[in-house]
């Protein structure tokens, strides 16, 4: 799964625990449904090299308050009263099996399986019922948490590496001061771990910062609100080389139980192919929200070329704008 994708996926990293010392408000209003537009924009010394686009939907299911399941189920729940025990994770070609066990209120361990491995994390929690700590012991990786009035602030992972040596990567976090997306989902952040604890927070986040070694990245969160609940959320990352860029944008659409939340927005497919398979690919095709830029890139296959497109241009990256339903065939030939 791409990095900064879908907030809606990383929603994904969120089951519930009954104990979290957060205001009950937040819990009538629940997100029931999640639409997410992907785009990617490629810059190659200074020219648009390539775009992508993607529309995503999801539907939440809830019973008493409870997440029963995501994404025609992706992901389902099973509970105990209030407390779930298993979860059951359908991604990929090995499904993921999540048993949970308790100390009291709090999630004490996650012990998951698949049919080839599995991984067991231990959880400590601090006086407040904060999360502080979680010990991957078959992955070798410990993520301890710093907290500041009911956020995660710090996230900091290592890894230790078969060598002894052991490998840091750190995310830092600012949040609003509004009732987070995601109210109730608390646990999933624990089966899927390190870097979505930031989903046990109170507020929404603006800036993530990452730092690994001598790199650091940043993405923004810039939301509309109706009232104290997100509407939409636009989550934009860059990452700059000397001659290639790249800018990757998200926006989220949430609707909530109260029949409140965003419109989802016109969008439109822009399809594209080549004359013959084996000849070359083309990059950039994918679903967009009507009226913008969206740039074809065709890369032909060693031994061909390129020759136009099936309406007689030329342009490779051709750019145009999505209006409507549209496909588009490259004609490549061989040298």
């Amino acid at each position: 799964m791409k990095r900064h994708l879908l907030p809606l996926l990383m929603a994904v990293a969120a089951l519930t625990f009954a104990a979290c010392d957060k205001d009950d408000t937040t819990t009538e209003k629940r997100l029931t449904k999640v639409a997410s537009l992907s785009y990617t924009q490629s810059w190659e010394s200074g020219e648009i090299n390539s775009t992508s686009g993607s529309f995503n939907r999801a539907t939440l299911d809830w019973h008493n308050g409870h997440l029963l399941s995501f994404m025609d189920s992706l992901i389902v729940f099973t509970y105990d009263g209030d407390k779930i025990r298993s979860a059951i994770l359908r991604e990929g070609s090995k499904p993921v099996h999540a048993e949970f066990s308790y100390d009291g209120d709090r999630v004490s361990q996650i012990y998951e399986t698949t049919d080839t491995k599995w991984e067991l994390v231990k959880f400590t929690y601090n006086g407040q019922g904060e999360l502080i700590l979680a010990e991957e012991l078959n992955g070798k990786r410990i993520t301890h948490l710093t907290w500041l009035d009911g956020n995660v602030t710090r996230i900091e992972k290592t890894r230790i590496l078969s060598s002894g040596d052991t490998s840091t990567t750190v995310f830092e976090y600012i949040y609003d001061n509004k009732h987070t997306v995601f109210a109730g989902f608390e646990p999933f952040a624990l089966l899927s771990g390190g870097g979505t604890f930031y989903l046990l927070s109170k507020n929404n986040v603006l800036r993530e910062t990452r730092i690994e070694g001598p790199y650091t990245d940043v993405t923004d969160h810039i939301y509309t609100y109706d009232g104290d609940y997100p509407v939409t959320e636009r989550t934009v990352y860059e990452d700059n080389g000397s001659s290639y860029q790249t800018q990757s944008i998200s926006t989220s659409y949430y609707r909530y139980s109260d029949g409140s939340g965003a419109t989802l927005p016109e969008v439109v497919t822009i399809a594209a192919n080549t004359n013959n398979d084996t000849y070359g690919e083309i990059y950039g095709d994918g679903q967009y929200t009507k009226g913008s830029t969206v740039a074809l890139r065709v890369r032909p296959n060693y031994g061909y070329h390129f020759v136009s497109w099936s309406d007689g241009s030329t342009d490779n990256p051709r750019r145009l704008t999505a209006t409507s339903d549209t496909t588009f065939t490259a004609v490549l030939a061989a040298n």
